[in-house]
């Protein structure tokens, strides 16, 4: 469904390939072509494997039982998708009407616009605030052209011999009854005429279940395969099912999601293991994050979203290319920079724990609480990293972003630097600052990328002079710029600390330096500034 049925302007054929590659070099054998039912049956393959996946998506288009409806101008929307992707002549003429409101609807009415149709128009049972189809998939159909018709029901398609003339429709007065099921109700006496020299029906799909008859796997009255959610079983053993034919319509990535859980339980199933036990312990891995509270939410520093660029309505409307410009590597870096980290934050080991209140003290954002032993909220926590260098017991660890690794490769990295064109500097730049290219700064120095300042310890600025460095920067945001609170001046005072413990064995106060950055500050000058004092000084 993919590739025949989304439209390219949407998923580019040569992204879908990196994929599917992927997949293929992992060792995974494609039959192509391969048609169950005919070529061999469900019960027949189950017999020659451990285990099967049932995962054929929603591949049929559902009609309307109206008049004229078997006319050759009628399309349904699969067919017509399939058909425009593949390349194969369709006669649309100047004017389609599409039947629908969802996201598919928009996909075929774009489609249309794409192929050369002059004139697209929608007709659907909803109101603006009804319909399925996402807000921002309809602003981009009608920039493009495409007019919508709302609170119109299909009566009968208008023929004049064999031809479609047109969609008879009647004025919806409502779409749901009381209780917010689907339930229309039409005003009789108030209908129109729409002309159209093709119509295309998108009001929902079906999948194409022909080779489950006679078969082991039970389906329900909707069509779909009865499964078993704790497990991802069909009601045959052994034969598993994901995605929309189990789930009913959704996005594509959701039905990619219940893809990776089947694989997780086929996995357990083969191993013997108890599969619902197996599934609920890996899921519970994962602590659901709440939202964010508004206390919290006030201290957060607000970034606002890189919008994605698109291409002129005008011109995309004429055209299979995507419409999306995307980002530049800078940009794209900053956006993904304003991720808050949920559940990437700081984990207490209450083995370790004294209780001391120093991660109460320190954190910004008010996350733990400290009974007998401290607890930090994952709803609360923004992963600032400030609290684990400073617990006395090191019993926090950050549960993403940690930087013990790095600790204990100093030596490596120390070792990558040329002492020969100046005094080893060891310079721990914030992720931000990290977007910027280190090209230019001397071989003497070595530049180690941590997610935010505030993970740099007091024993990392001194693992990096016990291995040999003569100098240490630490490069980070400025109090204006950094998304923290606090962060800069609590750096700031370790490295004072540190600078006291090495002044201590020798070394000048110079040798190490806090650099605080803006957005368009030159950091890379201001480190090379550094290093020069480094030298200037000696030991």
């Amino acid at each position: 469904m993919l590739s025949s049925a989304i439209p390219t302007y949407r998923l580019s054929r040569d992204a879908l390939k990196e994929d599917i590659d992927d997949v293929l070099a992992k060792g995974v054998e494609a039959h192509t072509g391969f048609q169950v039912g005919r070529d061999a049956t469900l019960s027949e393959l189950r017999e020659k494997h451990d285990a099967v996946l049932i995962a054929v998506g929603l591949s049929l288009s559902r009609s309307i039982p109206i008049p004229g409806v078997d006319a050759p101008g009628v399309m349904l929307a699969i067919p017509f998708l399939f058909n425009a992707n593949y390349g194969k002549p369709m006669e649309l003429g100047r004017k389609v009407l599409v039947i629908g409101g969802g996201n598919v609807a928009i996909d075929v009415a774009r489609t249309a616009l794409r192929l050369g149709v002059k004139q697209v128009e929608m007709v659907c049972l909803e109101n603006e605030e009804e319909m399925p189809a996402w807000e921002w998939e309809v602003e981009e159909g009608v920039d493009e052209g495409i007019k919508i018709h709302h609170r119109w029901g299909p009566k009968s398609v208008s023929l004049e011999g064999e031809k479609v003339k047109g969609l008879d429709v009647v004025k919806v007065v409502s779409v749901f009854d009381e209780s917010g099921r689907f339930s229309p109700s039409f005003d009789e006496n108030e209908k129109t005429f729409m002309e159209a020299d093709s119509i295309i029906i998108t009001i929902g799909q079906m999948s194409d279940n022909d080779f489950l008859k006679d078969g082991p796997v039970e389906q329900d009255e909707r069509g779909l395969i009865k499964w078993d959610r704790a497990t991802q079983m069909s009601t045959a053993p052994g034969i598993f099912v994901s995605g929309e034919v189990v789930t009913g319509p959704g996005s594509a990535i959701q039905a990619a999601a219940t893809g990776h859980r089947a694989a997780e339980a086929i996995h357990l199933y083969l191993q013997g293991k108890d599969i619902a036990k197996g599934l609920l312990l890996k899921e519970a891995e994962f602590e659901k994050i709440a939202a964010l509270p508004s206390d919290v939410a006030e201290k957060v520093k607000r970034v606002s979203r890189n919008e994605t660029e698109l291409l002129d309505p005008a011109t995309r409307c004429r055209e299979f290319v995507q419409i999306e410009i995307g980002y530049d590597e800078l940009t794209a870096l900053k956006e993904a920079r304003r991720c808050r980290s949920c559940g990437g934050g700081a984990v207490v080991d209450p083995d370790k724990c004294m209780a001391c209140l120093t991660c109460l003290r320190i954190c910004p954002y008010d996350a733990p609480v400290v009974t007998s032993t401290s607890v930090i909220s994952p709803d609360r926590c923004q992963a600032c990293g400030l609290c684990a260098p400073e617990c006395p017991a090191r019993a926090i660890k950050m549960f993403g972003y940690d930087i013990d690794g790095i600790r204990n490769d100093m030596e490596s990295i120390v070792g990558e630097a040329n002492a020969s064109s100046g005094p080893v500097i060891v310079a721990f730049i914030c992720s931000k600052h990290a977007l910027a290219s280190t090209d230019g700064l001397p071989g003497n120095i070595v530049t180690v990328h941590v997610h935010c300042a505030s993970r740099v310890d007091i024993l990392d600025i001194l693992k990096a002079f016990q291995c040999g460095a003569e100098g240490v920067s630490l490069v980070m945001c400025d109090n204006e710029t950094c998304r923290h609170q606090g962060v800069p001046t609590r750096v700031s005072q370790r490295a004072v600390h540190a600078s006291e413990v090495m002044s201590s064995l020798g070394f000048g106060k110079e040798c190490i330096s806090v650099i605080k950055a803006g957005d368009d500050s030159d950091w890379r000058s201001a480190l090379i500034e550094a290093t020069g004092k480094v030298t200037a000084q000696g030991k």
